[in-house]
């Protein structure tokens, strides 16, 4: 019995506080036992190898023709309308959205970074060594806090690892 009091007590003293937040209305969705795709996007001209979402109700695609040598980055809307596009001069890995939100696209020899200005899509390149070790093992930030991994894909081990930019110990 003393132990349920205290137990009662203790839940009662519990302050939990709570705080609104924005609300998305997600719709409905079947689950079957049967595998069906789902189409977002879907065109007969070509194949979409990667895409992000962008804005509420816009998407961008990795696209190509027939091979990745000579794709294209889509900016379409939620009814399927390509409102721009832009040639890649480089073969096109895949698209990666990175800690700031900014979205990119990892190609064979170089990085493009994903700029829109009035529904046209900008491509603007980054330096590929830097991006890959400074920017990349970046995982996100909460606050000042940047949090980071060194992360290999073919290396089991790996470490997360967190730096408060506004600590006054690492001035530069």
């Amino acid at each position: 019995m003393r132990y349920l009091l205290l137990s009662i007590l203790l839940v009662v003293s519990i302050n939990i506080q709570v705080s609104a937040q924005k609300s998305y209305d997600l719709g409905t969705v079947t689950v079957t036992s049967k595998k069906v795709a789902d189409t977002v996007f879907g065109s007969a001209k070509f194949s979409v190898a990667d895409f992000e979402f962008y804005e509420e109700d816009k998407l961008i695609l990795l696209t190509f023709e027939k091979s990745l040598e000579k794709a294209k980055v889509m900016l379409v809307d939620k009814s399927q309308k390509v409102l721009s596009s832009f040639v890649l001069p480089d073969e096109a890995n895949r698209l990666y959205k990175d800690y700031l939100g900014k979205i990119n696209v990892i190609c064979t020899n170089h990085i493009y970074q994903v700029s829109i200005q009035n529904n046209v899509i900008r491509l603007g390149e980054l330096p590929a060594d830097e991006y890959i070790a400074h920017i990349m093992p970046c995982i996100d930030t909460v606050q000042e806090n940047v949090y980071f991994s060194n992360y290999q894909r073919d290396y089991p081990e790996f470490t997360y690892f967190a730096y408060n930019t506004a600590d006054s110990s690492y001035a530069h």
